[in-house]
């Protein structure tokens, strides 16, 4: 690998002369180092060296099998763009590939669904058009989650970089949507996969432990959940309790006439 940089350690890009983070000057690096450092820096940033191909397959492989790594490099708020148009892409991919599984597994059962009336022709182009739509959707599903984080990291004083970080790690984290390729488990490993990379690029974006970012995570949407619940069962309750109420005081009107 190239040498890292003498002052900050920090890994080198290929081509660079100077340190990205301090700036001071890097030492000479050998033949063939340029290829080894790609694993130091997200490929995806530098279509230019890789190919829009290359840097895809490289990026996502990183992100997916060395997200420890992967995530580590983040920590700069800068090509955000580029990582938003990760997210769409991969995101895409992953609704396509959902999709495509859909219609492999279950063709007899849309028929059938269609047969007795219960769905229609409308129900296969809902779904169609969900493909159409499907970057603007991930694009909220992003911008939420990323909003989500930093908010609880900022609320807890345990954020250390700016809100683009934060966004960055939430983008790259749709890496995980491409595991819906898997038949049957592809929705669950998704799902899981994708929240083991948000955790672990917030872990280590911020310098905080796994466990920690995870019972960050999840402890306030399971609160917010079970008050959710909670209003429902109440207002379920109340609206019995009326109905109730208003039988019983019929009750009593007729008996008084």
């Amino acid at each position: 690998m190239m040498p890292l940089c003498p002052k900050c350690k920090t890994p080198p890009m290929p081509g660079m002369v100077s340190c990205r983070l301090c700036g001071h000057p890097l030492p000479p690096a050998a033949d063939g180092d340029m290829h080894a450092s790609a694993h130091t820096f997200v490929p995806w940033e530098h279509i230019a060296a890789f190919g829009v191909a290359g840097a895809l397959g490289r990026t996502i492989i990183l992100a997916l099998l060395k997200p420890g790594l992967f995530f580590r490099q983040l920590t700069r708020p800068g090509n955000t763009h580029m990582a938003w148009l990760f997210a769409a892409i991969a995101g895409s991919a992953g609704l396509l590939l959902a999709y495509l599984w859909t219609y492999v597994f279950a063709p007899a059962t849309f028929e059938t669904l269609e047969t007795l009336g219960v769905v229609g022709v409308e129900a296969r182009s809902s779904a169609e058009t969900a493909l159409v739509t499907a970057p603007i959707v991930i694009s909220a599903q992003v911008i939420a989650l990323a909003v989500y984080c930093h908010v609880l990291l900022k609320l807890f004083g345990l954020n250390k970089h700016a809100f683009a970080v934060t966004f960055k790690v939430a983008c790259y984290a749709q890496s995980g949507a491409l595991l819906q390729a898997l038949p049957i488990i592809g929705g669950i490993a998704s799902f899981a996969w994708t929240l083991y990379l948000v955790v672990t690029g917030l872990s280590e974006t911020n310098r905080l432990g796994r466990l920690r970012v995870f019972l960050l995570m999840v402890l306030p949407a399971v609160l917010i959940a079970m008050l959710v619940l909670v209003v429902i069962m109440a207002a379920v309750m109340l609206l019995g309790a009326g109905i109730v109420a208003n039988s019983f005081l019929k009750d009593i009107f007729d008996i008084l006439r």
